[in-house]
This record gives C-alpha cells, sequence and structure tokens, in this order.
C-alpha cells in the first residue's frame, strides 16, 4: 500500500530535476564550506537539468521524492521553504587549488552520495526529482483509501507534508541501496 500510495503522488507531483550522468569519472570538486563539514566532498559532478522554473523558485512547503529510471523509489523528503532549498545548486571549489570553479554544482546532502554511487555502476541509470506542494499533495492523499493518509488532510500546509514525508518512511524497506525509499535512514 505505501509503494501504491507514493506512486499516486508522484505521478501527481511536478518534475523539476533530471540526474543523467555524471560528467567525468574523473572530474571532482568541493563545496564551499568549512573543512570539517562533511557536505564539503569531494564529489563527482552531476549532469543535470533543471526543469519547472517556477517550481525551482516556489517558496512553499512540499513533498519531493528521488525515482530511478528502474522506477524504485529511493528517496523521500519535505521541505518547507521550496525545493532549491535541499537541491542546492552549490558554489564549487577545485579539489587541488581550492579556487572557485565557474558554475555551480547540484547537491543534496542524504542523496548525493548514492546518485554517484549509482551513477559511477549503473551507467545506464537516470533520476527524475518532483516535487508536490501542500494543496495538491492534499487532494491525492484523500482519494488513497488509506485511513492514516486521510487523517493527515486535517493538518496545515506544513504539517501534511511532514507527516506524508513520516508515513512514507515508516513503510521503507530495510534495503539499504534500491529497496523502496532505501536511501531515507531514518
Amino acid at each position: 500500500m505505501p509503494h501504491h500510495a507514493l506512486n499516486a503522488v508522484f505521478d501527481a507531483a511536478s518534475v523539476f530535476l533530471r540526474v543523467t550522468g555524471l560528467v567525468s569519472p574523473e572530474q571532482h570538486w568541493l563545496r564551499d564550506v568549512e573543512g570539517s563539514d562533511s557536505r564539503r566532498g569531494p564529489w563527482k559532478a552531476g549532469v543535470y537539468q533543471r526543469i519547472n522554473e517556477p517550481l525551482w523558485l516556489r517558496n512553499d512547503s512540499c513533498l519531493y521524492m528521488v525515482q530511478s529510471s528502474d522506477c524504485g523509489f529511493r528517496y523521500v523528503g519535505v521541505s518547507n521553504k521550496g525545493v532549491k532549498q535541499r537541491w542546492r545548486e552549490a558554489p564549487a571549489l577545485d579539489v587541488v587549488t581550492l579556487r572557485p570553479l565557474l558554475a555551480p554544482h547540484i547537491f543534496h546532502g542524504p542523496c548525493w552520495k548514492n546518485i554517484q554511487q549509482e551513477l559511477e555502476t549503473a551507467t545506464s541509470v537516470s533520476f527524475e526529482v518532483r516535487a508536490i506542494f501542500s494543496g495538491e499533495l492534499r487532494a491525492v492523499l484523500s482519494r488513497q483509501g488509506v485511513a492514516d493518509l486521510n487523517a493527515l488532510c486535517v493538518l496545515s500546509n506544513e504539517e501534511i507534508v511532514n507527516q506524508a514525508e513520516i508515513w512514507f518512511r515508516a513503510h521503507r524497506s530495510r534495503d539499504t541501496q534500491r529497496g523502496f525509499l532505501g536511501w531515507n535512514k531514518r
């Protein structure tokens, strides 16, 4: 049932990002954050396309989902300030010189390591990231016929996305790589 419900939410959501590969296995970059920050890297640069600029710029509470080209759901997350709060086009530094690179690179703390790893091992895989905002999410959840999800529909805009994420994560697979929401750690 959770997979069916997430499929319905995903189908109603809007695509905002596609990651289709790595620029080069040898090309690494660092995030421009403090050296001890675990998000610093080094990371491999991804080939990605931002889709739907109005959605990218929207600053409302949303649920976002990562699905691979094998149709597996890898991750579900929430942002209370829009997708670009979580899916950052991060200022990038050269790994050797620490000089700023001309272009930022896409980054998401919990997902990028996993995306990078799958792209390294299966060159035919790609990822689509979609978001759904509270009003649309409420409508989809109310049609699922699941009491737990119906109960969420009375919550505020911010709370409905937070509680939906918690509900989906509670039903995740224990397969930490390719299982249902396997990248969600808690």
